[in-house]
């Protein structure tokens, strides 16, 4: 038997190498754009939930403030006098609903927590609230009034920060 023993003419043999690099050049551009694509998807991703967390964590707060400025008023004694105040233990659900649960924000997240005005205007309405209230010549701060004053300028707020419309 004779062997056959023919030798790749060298122009043929770098027909077959520039297939193969083309092919390992398409296949590693390939896995470039997946891994690209998955990263940015993934930031994408945590952003998004990130953004959802925050936009929960200021309904939260939003709900929790009405809930206590709806709180029922009635007669208590305080610093030794009767007054109209917000049932303690109403008040005290409403807090514990917030607080139960276990907001732990970030410097990046408090940074984004405050973009909107969303906090500033809701500290402003209240801090304006209380500051009306207070009769100026006793300097005592009637908690109807401002109970009142407090739910009726927070409920506008719904139309300005649509995702408080929950």
């Amino acid at each position: 038997m004779k062997e056959n023993n023919k030798k790749v003419p060298a122009k043929d043999a770098l027909k077959i190498n520039k297939k193969i690099v083309k092919i390992l050049v398409i296949v590693i551009a390939a896995i470039i754009i997946i891994a690209l694509v998955a990263y940015f998807g993934y930031g994408y991703y945590l952003g998004t939930k990130k953004s959802q967390e925050i936009i929960t964590y200021k309904q939260d707060v939003y709900n929790s403030i009405l809930c206590e400025f709806n709180c029922p008023l009635t007669e208590q004694e305080f610093n030794g006098k009767k007054q109209l105040l917000p049932e303690v233990e109403c008040v005290k659900t409403c807090s514990e609903e917030f607080r139960g649960k276990n907001y732990s924000l970030s410097t990046a997240d408090r940074e984004f927590l405050i973009k909107d005005g969303f906090l500033t205007q809701l500290s402003t309405i209240v801090t304006s609230c209380q500051n009306q209230s207070v009769d100026v010549v006793t300097k005592n701060l009637n908690i109807s009034k401002f109970s009142s004053c407090a739910r009726t300028n927070l409920e506008p707020l719904k139309e300005k920060y649509p995702y408080l419309d929950n």
